[in-house]
């Protein structure tokens, strides 16, 4: 009876322990990446999507965790074309979808609906799962259909999406403040000498430990090694990024710049006037001047009589 040596059987383990490992690698890859399982199949609809470029996570943001929100709009019923204020409906089903998109990170950045290509793939992507016309007229009226929708989206969603922009703004901010070479580097430049790594620890509040490993790890030249146990700046540290303020509507922007405006104006005017009050007063001075000159010229004209004229007893 043939019989398997102890190697095939160590070869049989070790492939089985290798598959075993990569189906496990895949099963976490699945949990770690939910959206990368499963959309073809349940989301036929969303491989036009896929091949257009959008990330994944986006589309499991609103097809995944917003399903139920716009599971609505996704689907139209295609007699309601025929009825009456249904192209207002319809305005409205594509107006909701990109407005839940942009709420989701999609377009992060853009300003104008026509660098909005994420929500232009959606909207025709949109059209050709409902089996609209819209989907291959004319290029006039496939930039209407597309401008509409997306500009009113982007104007009712401009305070969510500047508060996510703060929000990440204020992470890279932190992600900064958070690194030890630059903790190190900020305290570095407000000090006019070498320091140790316990007067670095003391400064900013990190350990000695720390400090040591952090300057050891150190290869950019950011931190300069001056002499035995002294360190001083050897790069400027990174500029903070500037955090973003409150939202602000265009009309409230325009208000503040009309009110900027009539500031300047106002300011402007003083100054004209100031100006003009100054030069005028600078007339009457100089005219007074002259008529004192001419009246002390007249007075020293009249000869005085002599003072024996009234006797000699005064």
């Amino acid at each position: 009876m043939f019989q398997l040596s102890s190697r095939t059987y160590m070869n049989s383990d070790a492939a089985t322990l290798r598959e075993a490992m990569r189906l496990e690698r895949i099963r976490r890859e699945n949990d770690r990446f939910p959206w990368e399982s499963g959309w073809q199949t349940r989301f036929p609809e969303l491989a036009p999507l896929l091949k257009a470029g959008v990330p994944r996570i986006l589309l499991f943001r609103l097809f995944g965790q917003r399903w139920s929100k716009i599971a609505p709009y996704w689907e139209r019923v295609q007699s309601g074309r025929n009825k009456p204020g249904s192209d207002s409906a319809l305005l409205h089903q594509e107006r909701s979808l990109v407005i839940h998109a942009l709420s989701c990170g999609w377009d992060d950045g853009c300003q104008d609906w026509r660098e909005c290509w994420q929500s232009q793939a959606l909207l025709q992507t949109f059209w050709w799962w409902n089996n609209d016309p819209r989907d291959i007229a004319d290029d006039s009226t496939f930039s209407v259909c597309l401008r509409i929708p997306i500009s009113e989206a982007l104007v009712y969603t401009a305070p969510i999406r500047h508060e996510h922009a703060a929000r990440r703004r204020q992470r890279e901010i932190e992600r900064v403040q958070a690194d030890p070479v630059w903790r190190i580097q900020t305290f570095l430049a407000t000090q006019d000498r070498a320091c140790s790594p316990a007067e670095i620890a003391e400064g900013t509040g990190m350990t000695n430990l720390n400090v040591r490993v952090t300057i050891s790890r150190d290869k950019d030249g950011c931190i300069a090694k001056v002499a035995r146990g002294q360190y001083a700046l050897g790069k400027q540290p990174e500029p903070l990024p500037e955090p973003l303020g409150a939202y602000v509507s265009p009309e409230d922007a325009q208000w503040q710049r009309d009110r900027e405006e009539m500031a300047r104006w106002r300011a402007a005017r003083a100054a004209q006037e100031a100006a003009e009050w100054e030069e005028q007063r600078q007339e009457l001075l100089e005219s007074s001047c002259e008529a004192s000159a001419s009246l002390a010229s007249a007075a020293g004209s009249v000869r005085p009589a002599p003072a024996h004229h009234y006797g000699p007893w005064i």
